[in-house]
C-alpha cells in the first residue's frame, strides 16, 4: 500500500481529501434542514463537522507527505510558510483583490436597479473573522503547499491552476449543498457558478501570486482568507425570487472571471508555462 501511495501521490491525496471532508459533511447533509444555513439556525454539532470536514486538505497533504516522504515531506508540505519576507505590495495584491472585486459586483448591482443592505450582527462579526482562519489553514496547507508543487512540475503552471481549481470547486458539493439545498433544482447552477467556475478563477490569481512569490504559502492563506470573510461578511443584494438570485450570482462571478482571464492575457509568466504544460502532455 505505501509503494502503491508513492507512485501515486496526487491521486492518494485527493482521494483522502474527498473522503475525510466528504464524509465529515455527510452526516450534516441529513441532519440539517433545508433553510437552516440561511436562517442562521445551527446547533453547536453542525460547526464541529463542518470544521472537521474544512481540514481535509491539509490534513490529508500531511498524511501522504508522512508516508512517501516522512518528516522531510511534512517540512516540504509547511516550507512556504517561512517566504514573508516579501514586498508589501504583493501582500496588498492578496488582501485587496478579492475585496475589490466585491465592491465591484456591489457596484454592477446597483447599477442594474438592486437594492444593497448591510446588516452584520455581533456574530456574524465574530464569524467574519474566525472561521476564515480555519477554512485558510485548512485547506490551503493541502491544495497550494501540498498539491500545487507537484502538478505544477508535470503541468506547468496555468494548466495545474484550472485543474486544482475544478477540483476545489467539486470539493466543495456538500458544503455548498448543504449551504443551497433550499434552492431546489436550482441549487445545480447555483453550485456550478460559485463552486468550480468561481474557485477556479480564483485558483488562476492564486497560482499568479503564488509563482510570483517563489511558492509563498501565507500569500494564499491571506487571499483564502479574504474569500470566506467577504463570503460572510459582503452587502446583500436585493432580488425579488430565486431565478433572479441566479441572475445576481451569474454577475457576481463574471466579475471574478474577467479578472482571472486578465491575469492570464497579460501575464508572460501564465502564458509562457500554458505553452509549456502543453508540450510536456504532448
Amino acid at each position: 500500500m505505501k509503494n502503491i501511495i508513492k507512485k501515486n501521490q496526487l491521486m492518494s491525496y485527493f482521494i483522502l481529501a474527498f473522503a475525510w471532508s466528504w464524509g465529515c459533511w455527510a452526516w450534516l447533509i441529513f441532519s440539517t434542514p433545508a433553510d437552516a444555513l440561511l436562517a442562521g439556525e445551527l446547533p453547536p454539532t453542525f460547526f464541529i463537522f463542518a470544521l472537521l470536514g474544512g481540514i481535509g486538505p491539509t490534513l490529508s497533504g500531511f498524511v501522504i507527505a508522512l508516508i512517501t516522504n516522512g518528516k522531510k515531506g511534512a517540512q516540504e508540505t509547511v516550507s512556504g510558510l517561512k517566504k514573508i519576507k516579501l514586498p508589501i505590495g504583493w501582500y496588498a495584491l492578496s488582501l485587496l483583490t478579492v475585496p475589490a472585486l466585491v465592491a465591484i459586483q456591489a457596484l454592477l448591482h446597483f447599477l442594474t436597479g438592486r437594492a444593497i443592505t448591510y446588516n452584520v450582527t455581533g456574530v456574524m462579526l465574530v464569524m467574519g473573522f474566525i472561521w476564515p482562519l480555519f477554512s485558510s489553514f485548512g485547506e490551503e496547507i493541502g491544495w497550494r503547499g501540498f498539491a500545487q508543487p507537484k502538478m505544477q512540475k508535470r503541468l506547468g503552471v496555468l494548466s495545474t491552476s484550472l485543474i486544482l481549481g475544478l477540483i476545489w470547486g467539486l470539493w466543495h458539493l456538500p458544503a455548498d449543498y448543504i449551504a443551497y439545498s433550499a434552492y431546489g433544482w436550482l441549487f445545480i447552477p447555483i453550485f456550478i457558478l460559485l463552486g468550480p467556475i468561481t474557485l477556479t478563477a480564483h485558483s488562476v490569481i492564486m497560482t499568479f501570486l503564488y509563482n510570483k512569490t517563489n511558492g509563498s504559502l501565507v500569500l494564499m492563506i491571506l487571499y483564502h482568507f479574504t474569500i470566506t470573510m467577504t463570503g460572510i461578511l459582503s452587502p446583500s443584494f436585493a432580488y425579488s425570487s430565486q431565478t433572479d438570485d441566479l441572475l445576481k450570482t451569474t454577475i457576481s462571478v463574471s466579475v471574478i472571471c474577467i479578472a482571472a482571464l486578465l491575469v492570464v492575457i497579460f501575464s508572460k509568466m501564465m502564458r509562457k508555462n500554458a505553452l509549456l504544460g502543453m508540450v510536456n502532455n504532448a
